[in-house]
């Protein structure tokens, strides 16, 4: 997949990763769509990367919210060509510490976000490049998933 002349979404767009990833579509010539809870990063991330980007509010653990994501692409630049994954946490806790076990809640979103928030705008953007009609190459579209070393 060229980068050049694509539009990719990046979940987790406004910062580490996801911001690295965004600079490096548009300086590769494509156009992101910042998918991202941190409306405050994702808005000073786009004005810095210029009319090549956009930043839509996403909590990747909610279908209509990435749905919205996904349209923001494909209607709003003109398809969607690339998801790259980097939303992502990692709840630095023991499964018991000094003050007794890992908290569920804490584990739970850690789920939501890293798996849940994974699947959940790879099901919905493969579902919109599917209906792409193919490149040059015969392509219609591809999918990036990251993980972080704070998995370790």
């Amino acid at each position: 997949m060229k980068i050049a002349n694509s539009v990719f979404l990046v979940t987790g767009g406004a910062s580490g990763l996801g911001a690295a990833t965004a600079r490096m579509v548009v300086e590769g010539g494509g156009r992101v769509v910042l998918a991202d809870l941190n409306e405050k990063a994702g808005k000073a991330l786009a004005a810095e990367l210029g009319a090549a980007a956009r930043v839509v509010r996403t909590d990747v653990t909610d279908e209509a919210s990435t749905q919205a994501a996904v349209e923001a692409a494909v209607q709003g630049c003109g398809g969607l060509h690339g998801l790259v994954c980097c939303a992502g946490v990692a709840p630095g806790e023991k499964v018991v510490g000094k003050d007794g076990p890992h908290g569920l809640d804490r584990f739970v979103r850690g789920v939501m976000i890293n798996l849940v928030g994974t699947f959940n705008p790879i099901r919905l953007a493969a579902a919109a490049m599917s209906k792409a009609a193919p490149n040059e190459e015969g392509e219609r579209g591809v999918i990036v998933t990251t993980a972080s070393v704070a998995a370790f």
